[in-house]
């Protein structure tokens, strides 16, 4: 369809054309209907009528683009009160299925990149809260640390995957924990590659598996390097192997076996309850990395 207004030849009107009628009615370009006395706005100067329209469209843009109307923030009590629902039907479902675990039907297995990078999740205090700072802290008293001089140690920290020294792929970490004081390399291993003797290399029968000495070249580079990095920050170092086997002394690593990991995980659901979401994933990790 089409029309005339005061000599306009206007189409089939849109948003857009709507909009600008109106801001051009606004600034006294066009009338919007014959025999109609003019807004008292229309006889103002022309700069104060552009400078009304600019100001009347100025709250639909950002940065120079139309943007919508932000959402409004959700009400306290209702956001409570559907949280606690939640926990009522978490709580139900755990009843329910008591054998149920999220992350074998996930198909975790025995896979060692995707175990390690859940881990790296549950340990990281922006995706896990204050459980993650509970397990780092377990794990690293687990593993031989000592937090008596400094108990706070992990009350802030950022953890990283993956993550290469000096760009080195040779010393690349599964997952390397920075605190305020500390540099914490951790190594994980799941059956293929470990790196470990195997029985019959074992000096006496019956000896727990240890690190073979053409392997420990490994670990002595990711030792170096661990080193190297927190030396440059002027903070300690500390190397940690997650597997099931243990680690000779001399080899200057700390061990945590996957079992001591699944005991640090209760430890810290004892410390900050295991009534969450959060809490649930956690505690099934925790049954998860036991048989590991």
């Amino acid at each position: 369809m089409q029309g005339e207004a005061d000599g306009f030849i206007i189409a089939k009107p849109s948003s857009a054309a709507v909009l600008t009628r109106r801001l051009a009615h606004r600034c006294g370009f066009l009338k919007m209907g014959a025999g109609t006395d003019p807004a008292p706005e229309a006889t103002a100067p022309l700069s104060e009528r552009v400078q009304r329209a600019v100001d009347q469209v100025k709250p639909l843009l950002k940065n120079g683009r139309r943007t919508s109307v932000p959402p409004p923030a959700p009400a306290p009590a209702k956001l409570a009160s559907k949280m606690a629902n939640l926990k009522g039907a978490l709580g139900a479902f755990s009843a329910e299925f008591p054998g149920y675990n999220i992350w074998t039907v996930a198909g975790l297995r025995r896979d060692e990149v995707r175990t390690t990078a859940s881990l790296v999740a549950l340990l990281n205090p922006s995706f896990n809260g204050p459980l993650a700072n509970a397990l780092m802290r377990e794990v690293f008293i687990e593993a031989g640390g000592d937090l008596k001089a400094h108990p706070n140690e992990f009350a802030h920290y950022v953890v990283r995957g993956e993550h290469c020294f000096e760009g080195d792929r040779r010393t690349r970490l599964d997952i390397v924990i920075e605190s305020e004081r500390s540099i914490i390399s951790i190594e994980a291993k799941i059956d293929a590659g470990e790196g470990f003797s195997t029985p019959h290399e074992q000096a006496n029968e019956g000896d727990a598996p240890t690190i073979r000495e053409t392997d420990a070249k490994q670990f002595a580079r990711i030792v170096a390097a661990t080193k190297r990095a927190a030396e440059a920050r002027g903070k300690r170092a500390y190397v940690i192997v997650l597997s099931k086997k243990r680690v000779r002394q001399e080899a200057e690593l700390l061990t945590l076996s996957w079992k001591g990991l699944a005991r640090c995980v209760k430890r810290a659901l004892r410390t900050e309850g295991d009534s969450t979401v959060k809490g649930y994933f956690l505690s099934g990790f925790g049954q998860h990395v036991q048989s590991l």
